[in-house]
């Protein structure tokens, strides 16, 4: 089952630890970003069909599919690389399954370039059903604003028919250490519905900036012409109003 992803990147704000969304299931999802230079679409395919048996060994592991159309709508992501999605019913078992594997562990294997087990702070729902996912990954700086934002976006998602699986900074290390990143993942039912909620959240938390002040009107006379035109190098009236001028 192909599944098309949306990718943001926000550099918004690093707290020393980000405010996880409270969970409700012990479920994980295990994102893979792979390298199409280095391995094409079937073959990544292949190897995750493959091990499907053994993931089902570890906590009823799933290969749920691979993205064929990424779009980024904010941020940096590189044009060679594309994403494969599993799923676990715990974050432990699919921590093994992976650590078991050479074929998954080691990403020369399947062109693999980072790695990501996101515990669920929600049940996913029907994968076919929710086709569309979106995954932001933010770096915060600080803890209570990014909480305030966090817990203002999800309603607007949720009021646009968006399913919250994930908002999580414990990721896992399997490709090396990185910088601590929030992740927030969505299901959604099609691209519509997610366009439409990025538009109000953009409105709600970028707000669009005041228009620049009209530039001055040469033709009106303020104090500071006077006093210049007086050979005064200071004027001792502060005020700049053109109604109190007497000309």
């Amino acid at each position: 089952m192909p599944l098309d992803a949306y990718i943001t990147s926000k550099a918004c704000v690093q707290p020393e630890l980000s405010q996880n969304l409270k969970r409700s299931t012990c479920q994980c999802v295990v994102l893979i970003y792979y390298n199409l230079d280095q391995v094409h679409f079937g073959k990544f395919r292949n190897v995750m069909i493959a091990n499907n048996p053994i993931m089902r060994a570890y906590g009823n592991g799933e290969f749920l599919g691979v993205s064929k159309d990424v779009c980024c709508v904010e941020g940096v992501f590189p044009k060679n690389q594309n994403i494969g999605i599993l799923q676990f019913d715990h974050v432990e078992e699919a921590t093994k399954c992976i650590d078991s594997r050479p074929d998954l562990r080691e990403p020369h294997n399947y062109g693999g370039y980072d790695l990501f087990i996101l515990p669920l702070c929600s049940p996913s729902q029907s994968w076919p059903g929710y086709r569309f996912i979106q995954i932001d990954v933010y770096e915060p700086k600080n803890s209570e604003v990014f909480t305030k934002y966090v817990n203002a976006l999800v309603p607007i998602v949720t009021r646009h028919g968006g399913h919250v699986i994930a908002g999580t900074t414990q990721t896992g290390y399997f490709m090396g250490m990185r910088r601590m990143s929030f992740f927030f993942v969505v299901q959604w039912r099609s691209r519509e519905a997610f366009f439409d909620c990025n538009s109000e959240a953009d409105s709600v938390f970028c707000p669009p900036k005041p228009p620049p002040p009209p530039p001055e009107d040469p033709n009106i006379v303020t104090r500071d012409d006077r006093c210049a035109r007086s050979g005064i190098k200071q004027c001792a009236c502060k005020s700049q109003k053109v109604s109190e001028l007497n000309l």
